[in-house]
């Protein structure tokens, strides 16, 4: 049976990114031992800004099978700390908290930039 407060949510997708960036985390379910509990399909999902006017819902997908564990992939397209409820056949996971997921509106870093000149790559 799944724990709500015992699932580990993971990944480079609740670090803060860029409007309109592909965003991905991963749920993984545990029981109360702290074991992985397999989960049903379709049953993991992520609510944005809930109870808003744009709220969101994204449904997980299974990466492996009989571990339980989700990935969950979002993109933002608003700048702004927007609300995530995670929840688990529509019971919320994290104790009920909501994660925060930072969007920032643009940047462009000159270091990771290229200038195309005469079929030459220059790195700035």
């Amino acid at each position: 049976m799944v724990q709500e407060n015992k699932s580990l949510i993971y990944g480079l997708g609740l670090n803060p990114s860029v409007v309109g960036q592909l965003s991905t985390f991963f749920i993984q379910l545990k029981d109360i031992d702290g074991e992985n509990v397999e989960g049903y399909s379709r049953t993991v999902s992520a609510i944005v800004d809930p109870e808003s006017e744009n709220e969101m819902k994204v449904i997980g997908t299974r990466v492996l099978d009989k571990v339980g564990l989700y990935k969950i992939s979002i993109t933002l397209n608003r700048s702004g700390e927007h609300d995530m409820l995670l929840l688990y056949c529509n019971v919320p996971l994290n104790s009920s908290r909501q994660i925060k997921k930072v969007v920032y509106a643009g940047r462009l870093l000159m270091s990771m930039s290229m200038i195309v000149i005469f079929n030459k790559c220059l790195l700035l």
